[in-house]
């Protein structure tokens, strides 16, 4: 087998495995960074000041944090801004595609084929 024929396979499965995952994206937006950071439970109360940082203690777990950054991440296509790169959600999503790119590796380039024109052909009918 080429070079570039495992190439080709690799470009397919990806593209099969990218359908796949968005498919299943969730694209309402999610806040983070405004639960314990440890039991990601919302139960919690401020605490303390240290070093000009407001701190918190949660009441199920009884840990002590700092203040955290939130933010809301509510991307359409995951990956397309930089800020994708540093969410709880596009790792979620990263780690669900290189479970389904795994799920595909068993498979040959005409299966690999047959199935990616299913997927253009699903997402047509959806459309």
């Amino acid at each position: 087998m080429s070079f570039k024929d495992v190439f080709e396979i690799n470009q397919i499965r990806c593209e099969i495995a990218f359908r796949k995952t968005v498919k299943h994206w969730a694209s309402e937006a999610k806040l983070f960074g405004v639960s314990c950071p440890h039991c990601n439970s919302l139960n919690f109360k401020k605490y303390s000041v240290e070093k000009g940082k407001q701190r918190y203690i949660c009441q199920e777990c009884k840990r002590r944090f700092n203040e955290r950054q939130s933010f809301e991440c509510s991307c359409v296509v995951p990956g397309k801004r930089t800020v994708c790169h540093t969410c709880p959600r596009f790792q979620e999503f990263l780690k669900t595609l290189r479970k389904h790119i795994d799920e595909l590796r068993e498979l040959n380039i005409q299966e690999l084929q047959i199935l990616s024109e299913q997927e253009v052909l699903d997402s047509k009918v959806e459309v």
